[in-house]
């Protein structure tokens, strides 16, 4: 499976929590520009051959993450 997700830049001019005991009052706000450029993630999902099938790699710009279990 493959996904890609673009996240546009921005620029924040102020923010604030707004804490609150119930869940539904509870969040942020704040105003800011966002702007043309950005970041694009691709992800791609494969099965590989591991023992309990749940082995996760993370490569970043093809290069295996440092954080990454061996």
């Amino acid at each position: 499976m493959k996904c890609s997700v673009f996240a546009p830049s921005h620029i924040t001019g102020f923010f604030e929590i707004k804490d609150n005991k119930e869940p539904l009052k509870k969040g942020s706000r704040g105003a800011g520009i966002a702007l043309d450029n950005g970041v694009v993630t691709n992800l791609k999902l494969t099965e590989k051959d591991s023992p309990n099938g749940s082995n996760i790699e993370v490569t970043i710009n093809g290069k295996k993450d440092q954080k990454t279990p061996p």
